[in-house]
């Protein structure tokens, strides 16, 4: 039997630590939309030299920053106002940091921003939510589902993820085409 250790160094059997297939993991977190992306693992993402799409089943380790920071205020060419913004002085993006596993046991920090944040989390258009203690709590809520801290089990998500490079050329990972229900 495979036996895995934890950050902790506990050993964690692979039949605990990751789904036996598909079947077994929620569909009642998130959705994908990208139905035409076959599920591959996070070692096949990193491997990929080149800008893609791929779908992963993955379980959420750590989110940065707190939630109360998760918008920041849009640059000025971020594009015409949407309904949502109080003017075009006070438009807000989400821009997110989720470091997240696969049952590879491959982790990769992946980021949730711009319009594809605003899909992510549907119905929280991004707005200054330290200024409002009513979104910060939906947010947390979202938050705590996903990182298992509301039941004390970390669930298997379902996420489609897109490679590109940086300005440095260093490849990025983001989510996108992911709708947290």
């Amino acid at each position: 039997k495979l036996v895995l250790r934890n950050a902790e160094g506990f050993p964690r059997s692979v039949a605990w630590w990751g789904p036996n297939d598909l079947a077994d993991a929620p569909t009642r977190l998130a959705q994908h939309l990208s139905s035409n992306i076959p599920f591959t693992t996070l070692r096949h993402v990193r491997m990929s030299n080149v800008p893609g799409k791929f779908k992963c089943l993955l379980r959420v380790c750590t989110i940065w920053p707190d939630v109360n920071n998760f918008c920041h205020r849009a640059p000025p060419d971020a594009g015409p106002p949407r309904e949502a913004d109080a003017s075009p002085e006070e438009r807000w993006s989400y821009l997110v940091r989720l470091t997240v596993e696969d049952a590879t046991c491959s982790c990769v920090k992946v980021y949730l921003y711009a319009e594809d944040g605003e899909m992510f989390f549907a119905e929280v258009p991004p707005q200054n939510v330290g200024a409002c203690s009513a979104i910060g709590s939906v947010l947390q809520k979202k938050m705590d589902r996903l990182t298992g801290r509301q039941n004390g089990e970390v669930p298997w998500v379902p996420m489609c993820l897109k490679t590109y490079h940086d300005l440095d050329g260093n490849m990025q990972i983001r989510i996108f085409d992911t709708v947290m229900l």
